[in-house]
C-alpha cells in the first residue's frame, strides 16, 4: 500500500543547487573529490533529510497565498493560474520517496567514485577523446566496475512514474559548469541527470539519436554547429555506442533514465537495447535507471537472457490507489490515501478556502479514474476550469456526482476505451483480446498471471526475441 508523505504550508520551488546540506566530506568520512566541494554540487555530497524531501518533491504551482488573491482575478488569469498549476502539481508518496533516497545515494556513490585524483581515472575519462574519434574502449578500470547501478521503476500507465522523474529532474538541477582543482581538468560539466525516452522504433539506432538530442540541448549552445555530436550517429554501430559511452563519461553524468518503456515498443530490437544500456551503465560507472509500464518489464523479464543484467537491481513499484473507504459509522475516512490526494487536487483550484471537498467527490473520482493519478489530475484540472467559470457552482454546494462524472468524462474522453478495458480487468478479470493487446500497458501484473492471458505474455515475449 502506497503512502500518503504529509506536507504541510506553503511548498515553494526547491533551488536546485542547495537542496541539501553542503560538507566537504563524503558520508563514511572519505574526503570527496575536488569539485564535489564546489557549492553548485550539494546534491551529490550528502543525503537529503527524510523530513525535508517530500517538501523539496512535492509542488503546488498556485502557492496558497496567492490562491487567495486569484479570487477577484479576471477570469482568464484565474483559468491562466489553473492550466499552469496542473502541468507540474505533483505530490510525492512513500514509495516515492524512498526511490529517491535510492537513487541519490547510488549518484553519489559513483560521483565519489570518479575521483580525478584517482590515475586509473583520469586516464578513462580523457580517453573520451579518443572514443569519440572512433577508437576502442579501453579495458573498465577498476574503480568504475562497481559504480553503475540499475533500477526499475514501473507500474500502469498514469501512475506517476514520468511525473516523479521530473521532479527529481527538478531536484537534481541542469547542467553544472565548474572550475577544475589540482587534479582535475580546467572545466568540469556534469549532466546531474540525463533523461532519455525509449525509442518508438525499439532499437539501439533510435535511442542513441534520442541522446544526441537531450546531451545537445544539455551541453551545446543554440548556435552550435547541427553536426554537433555527429558521432552518435556514425553509421558503424560499435562506433555509434563507444561515442555514446565515451560522451557519457566526458560530460560526468549523475544517473541516466530510460523513461516511457511500454509494450508497444516491444520488438526483435529490445534484447539490443537492454543489453546496450547494461554495458553503458558497467563501462561508465553511472547509475542507470529503467522506467516503464508492468507490461514492459512482465514480456521483458520472461526472457532472462534479454534482461538479466538490467532488471536485477532495486525495484521500485507505482501502483494504483485503493479507493475511499467508509469508517465503522457510515462516514468517510479521510486519513485514505486517496482521500487525501482527491483534497489536495481540491486546494489547487481559484476557490474560496471555506468551501470544502464534498465528501463523496474522492468514490466518485475513483471509479472514473481507477485509482489512476494521471486520469485524476486531468479529471480536476477540467473540473477547476469549470469552478473558475461557474464559481456559484461550488459555492452553493452545487458540486454533484453527474457534474463530476459529466467533466470527468469530457476531460478523459480519448482514454475512454483504456479506462473501460482498466476497469475491466481489475472486476471482472477479463478483456477482448482487441482490449489485452491496446491497453495492457494499463493492467497489473497480477492480470498477466491469469491463464488466459499468461500464454499471450509468452508469445509476445517470443517475438520479440526472435
Amino acid at each position: 500500500m502506497n503512502n500518503e508523505v504529509a506536507t504541510t504550508g506553503n511548498v515553494q520551488e526547491p533551488a536546485t543547487t542547495t537542496c541539501a546540506p553542503t560538507a566537504p566530506k563524503s558520508e563514511n568520512g572519505v574526503q570527496a573529490p575536488g569539485f564535489l566541494q564546489s557549492k553548485e554540487m550539494g546534491f551529490f555530497r550528502e543525503a537529503i533529510p527524510e523530513t525535508q524531501l517530500p517538501a523539496l518533491l512535492t509542488h503546488r504551482a498556485i502557492p496558497y497565498d496567492t490562491s487567495s488573491e486569484l479570487l477577484t482575478a479576471p477570469l482568464e488569469k484565474r483559468m491562466e493560474a489553473i492550466v499552469e498549476n496542473y502541468a507540474v502539481a505533483y505530490r510525492p508518496v512513500e514509495e516515492e520517496c524512498d526511490f529517491v533516497h535510492l537513487l541519490s545515494a547510488n549518484m553519489r556513490s559513483s560521483m565519489r567514485g570518479r575521483d580525478f585524483s584517482n590515475p586509473s581515472f583520469k586516464q578513462h575519462w580523457y580517453n573520451h577523446e579518443y572514443i569519440r574519434k572512433g577508437g576502442h574502449l579501453n579495458p573498465i578500470p577498476t574503480c568504475v566496475q562497481n559504480l553503475g547501478r540499475s533500477m526499475v521503476l514501473y507500474g500502469p500507465s498514469q501512475c506517476g512514474t514520468t511525473s516523479l522523474l521530473k521532479r527529481i529532474k527538478m531536484l537534481a538541477g541542469e547542467t553544472i559548469r565548474i572550475e577544475g582543482g589540482a587534479y582535475e581538468p580546467p572545466i568540469v560539466h556534469i549532466i546531474p541527470i540525463l533523461i532519455l525516452t525509449y525509442p518508438a522504433c525499439g532499437t539501439v539506432r533510435g535511442l542513441l539519436t534520442e541522446m544526441r538530442e537531450k546531451l545537445r540541448a544539455e551541453i551545446t549552445s543554440a548556435d552550435s554547429s547541427h553536426r554537433a555530436l555527429e558521432q552518435l550517429s556514425a553509421a558503424d554501430i560499435n562506433l555509434a555506442t563507444n561515442a555514446a559511452i565515451g560522451f557519457c563519461i566526458r560530460c560526468m553524468v549523475g544517473a541516466i533514465v530510460i523513461d516511457g518503456a511500454s509494450s508497444k515498443f516491444i520488438n526483435k530490437g529490445t534484447a539490443a537495447v537492454l543489453s546496450f544500456l547494461a554495458r553503458l551503465k558497467l563501462a561508465t560507472g553511472i547509475p542507470l535507471v529503467l522506467a516503464g509500464t508492468c507490461a514492459f518489464m512482465h514480456v521483458t523479464g520472461l526472457d532472462g537472457s534479454t534482461s538479466s543484467n538490467l532488471l536485477d537491481g532495486d525495484t521500485t513499484f507505482l501502483h494504483p490507489f485503493s479507493g475511499p473507504q467508509l469508517n465503522a459509522d457510515k462516514r468517510v475516512n479521510t486519513g485514505g490515501l486517496w482521500y487525501q490526494h482527491n483534497d489536495w487536487h481540491w486546494s489547487l483550484g481559484v476557490l474560496p478556502k471555506k468551501i470544502q471537498m464534498p465528501s463523496m467527490l474522492p468514490f466518485w473520482t475513483h471509479a472514473l479514474t481507477r485509482g489512476r493519478r494521471g486520469w485524476l489530475k486531468a479529471g480536476f484540472k477540467k473540473l477547476h476550469l469549470h469552478l473558475a467559470r461557474n464559481p456559484d457552482v461550488a459555492l452553493n454546494g452545487l458540486v454533484t456526482k453527474d457534474l463530476v462524472t459529466e467533466i470527468f468524462d469530457k476531460a478523459l474522453l480519448l482514454q475512454k476505451s483504456a479506462r473501460d478495458a482498466t476497469a475491466s480487468s481489475e472486476t471482472k478479470k477479463a478483456v477482448s483480446d482487441a482490449e489485452f493487446i491496446s491497453h495492457m500497458d494499463h493492467f497489473l501484473p497480477s492480470f498477466f498471471h491469469l491463464p488466459k492471458y499468461k500464454e499471450q505474455m509468452y508469445s509476445l515475449t517470443r517475438k520479440a526475441v526472435q
